[in-house]
């Protein structure tokens, strides 16, 4: 059942102030529309079981002319208020859309942090909306930083996710898509059938620094109809659910390395699938074929080359050394 209304408030009686939002024993057990004290309308999550936890306000998304907050008298609720009136239609627009996200979880907890994670999406959507979608090119690029920060990052190291996101410098424009302070990783992503070349796009990206390891990771990424294939938002979704898992308070964070890359929760991405099919890691020494910015003659400046990979071999390590390595 999906739930669509312009103004559910209308339906309140005189004198009481909260309604079910619907009659499906399902949905009316955990939201309600109401009205607070000063006739505000607000959306009412029931927080029913003891174990379900409801974020400190300084952890919850802060949306302009809305607050959301916990409300807690004989029973606790997450209530989201909206504070300017004359926008009923998109705030019910708004209410409708964070209950129909969160309807098919069973676990309470659960739909909870689905409904919090559709607010932090419309935190960064307001913040600036992007134009157009990311080209095929930037959608496979940024999958393979996803790919390496999710796999590696959040579910191999021995770090906490917020350094983890904090090491995330691509979107930023960092000289090195991560920084892990002892080591620098960048990554690269290419069609698995493509010629066996790595683009290097400038002479910052295998520069060295003597007080860190430098590491390149280089992902085969194609179009896929395969079940276990994802779109750019199935992508985006996948990693923000691990995120939200072990550290809900970084959610936030992570929403804003996607707007800095370019992504916007309201495009369509469903028109192309993608799935890693090459994995590769090397290491860079002083041996390894590189062009750096510290050794280029005076005047010559934005440079970009390509590096066969068949040449590359002797460089090649295992995802359990960098791993060891980027563990320090």
């Amino acid at each position: 059942m999906e739930i669509k209304e312009n103004n559910p408030w209308g339906r309140i009686p005189e004198g009481k102030k909260a309604i079910p939002i619907s009659t499906d024993p399902n949905i009316s057990r955990r939201f309600l529309w109401a009205l607070d004290e000063e006739k505000n309308p607000s959306l009412l999550f029931e927080a029913k079981e003891d174990s379900t936890v409801i974020p400190s306000k300084n952890k919850l998304p802060k949306l302009k002319g809305i607050a959301i907050n916990e409300l807690s008298s004989k029973k606790r609720f997450l209530k989201i208020t909206l504070l300017e009136r004359q926008q009923i239609e998109i705030f019910a627009q708004l209410c409708c859309l964070l209950i129909n996200a969160s309807l098919k979880e069973t676990n309470e907890q659960e739909a909870l942090s689905v409904l919090i994670r559709r607010c932090w999406r419309w935190v960064n959507l307001l913040a600036g909306r992007k134009e157009s979608k990311l080209s095929l090119t930037k959608q496979k690029g940024l999958i393979g930083e996803l790919f390496f920060l999710n796999e590696l990052l959040l579910n191999q190291l021995k770090i906490s996710v917020d350094f983890a996101l904090e090491s995330w410098q691509g979107p930023l424009g960092g000289s090195k898509d991560f920084d892990l302070k002892h080591s620098q990783v960048e990554v690269k992503a290419k069609r698995s059938a493509s010629k066996p070349k790595i683009k290097i796009s400038s002479e910052d990206q295998l520069e060295i620094n003597n007080t860190s390891n430098l590491f390149l990771a280089v992902f085969g990424i194609d179009f896929s109809d395969k079940k276990e294939s994802k779109n750019l938002n199935e992508w985006c979704q996948y990693v923000e659910k691990n995120i939200e898992m072990k550290n809900p308070n970084c959610i936030s964070l992570f929403n804003n390395l996607l707007v800095e890359y370019g992504f916007d929760w309201g495009h369509d991405y469903t028109d192309s699938s993608w799935e890693i099919q090459e994995i590769k890691y090397y290491r860079v020494n002083q041996n390894f074929p590189k062009i750096m910015g510290s050794e280029l003659q005076s005047g010559i400046d934005e440079v970009s080359y390509s590096l066969e990979m068949k040449q590359l071999k002797e460089f090649e390590v295992s995802k359990e050394y960098i791993i060891k390595e980027l563990n320090g």
